[in-house]
């Protein structure tokens, strides 16, 4: 089978009956052009979530020197042995 037959069958699985070598090229440029913004979203919101988590983690551990400078050495010590 030619492969000009084998695109025009491919295109009539999903109803064009017209498909040919320049719009499947056309058609599959689109498509990543489509796949490349999607996926620039979706590491811009994993980006996002990982930034949010580590500052949440920072946030929780870390204990500020601001903090410390307002404690008592018995608020310091029971801090300490938690």
């Amino acid at each position: 089978m030619s492969v000009y037959k084998k695109i025009a069958e491919y295109g009539s699985e999903f109803g064009v009956d017209n498909l040919n070598v320049d719009t499947l090229i056309s058609s599959h440029r689109a498509m990543r052009g489509a796949i490349r913004s999607d996926q620039k979203i979706w590491l811009d919101a994993l980006d996002g979530a990982r930034q949010r988590a580590y500052q949440q983690v920072m946030d929780a551990t870390w204990v500020r020197i601001e903090d410390l400078r307002k404690m008592s050495v018995k608020e310091l010590v029971d801090l300490l042995n938690e």
